[in-house]
């Protein structure tokens, strides 16, 4: 509605993180610092200053570089441990478990999708265009949120993004989506797509490049998700902690 007085509302808010570099070295390079004139701007300033206080407290707390499970986090894996025992057992004896339906397992929530990239597609310094990537995977994590709980899904956030290697024009994109984390309180599903590339041309193996963690508001979450590998229980623990942390 573009009539003047209709009332307009936030649909969306977004928060970059820039890096200046060098480009004779590589290597950082200083920026200009911030003029802040106005309240507003000092209130922006702050709460960007809060948000990368925030990041920094997780990638402290981050399970792949260096930070173990805590105390109560190691219990909740015991706890997960003896779940799966439990289902084990019961599958062996042909007994459906208790808490069968109330679980379903990180691996069976994974859906795949493979593509080739074109030169349509391309940057300037002539791979992929990462826009185009965020958003194939955004695609791919929407269905897997949708088919681990049909009903109204809609977009919460886009937490950590990791662009490791450029993708080229030629390779195939493989992306694997999978939900590591469901929270029936709050009514989220945390999605994490790998995307991969592999040549054509050549027998060695998919080459990680990316890392996306969406996001995503639900109906209703029916069954949680139960990890089962050390890694998956990793993901589970740092999906987890992101929540506690209001990423």
């Amino acid at each position: 509605n573009q009539d003047k007085d209709s009332a307009s509302r936030d649909l969306l808010t977004s928060s970059f993180y820039m890096v200046a570099l060098n480009p004779k070295t590589g290597k950082p390079a200083n920026i200009n610092q911030l003029l802040l004139k106005k309240e507003e701007d000092q209130r922006a300033f702050d709460e960007a200053e809060d948000r990368k206080k925030l990041k920094r407290e997780h990638q402290k707390q981050n399970l792949f570089l260096k930070d173990s499970p805590t105390d109560a986090e190691k219990v909740l894996l015991h706890d997960i441990f003896l779940r799966n025992q439990k289902r084990e057992n019961a599958k062996h004896s042909r007994n459906p478990a208790d808490d069968e339906d109330q679980y379903v397992r990180m691996k069976d929530t994974s859906l795949k999708s493979i593509s080739f990239m074109k030169r349509t597609k391309r940057n300037p310094s002539g791979s992929i265009f990462g826009g185009f990537l965020m958003n194939t995977a955004y695609e791919l994590a929407f269905m897997c949120a949708s088919n681990y709980c049909p009903g109204d899904i809609t977009f919460a956030a886009l937490n950590e993004t990791v662009f490791k290697k450029p993708v080229p024009v030629g390779s195939f994109l493989r992306l694997s989506s999978k939900v590591v984390y469901s929270s029936t309180k709050q009514k989220q599903l945390y999605i994490e797509v790998l995307a991969s590339t592999q040549d054509p041309q050549s027998t060695d193996p998919p080459q990680l490049t990316n890392v996306f963690q969406f996001v995503f508001k639900v109906p209703n979450v029916p069954r949680k998700v139960q990890p089962e590998t050390y890694v998956e229980c990793m993901k589970f623990l740092e999906a987890r902690r992101m929540r506690k942390l209001g990423l």
